[in-house]
């Protein structure tokens, strides 16, 4: 399984298009981290017992 970004980069060397590939890959960056941060920040709000 190879990386994201290493992946955008063999693409890019052989359609030249780095705008379009490097928007795509953060794009989906971002639609992998934003709701793994959301559902993080949602998780230590309800364990946070210290300040109950």
């Amino acid at each position: 399984m190879t990386e994201l970004t290493y992946t955008s980069k063999l693409i890019n060397n052989s359609t030249f298009q780095p705008f379009v590939i490097f928007s795509v890959v953060a794009l989906l960056y971002f639609c992998m981290c934003y709701p793994l941060a959301w559902w993080s920040r949602k998780l230590e709000d309800k364990l946070n017992v210290a300040h109950r």
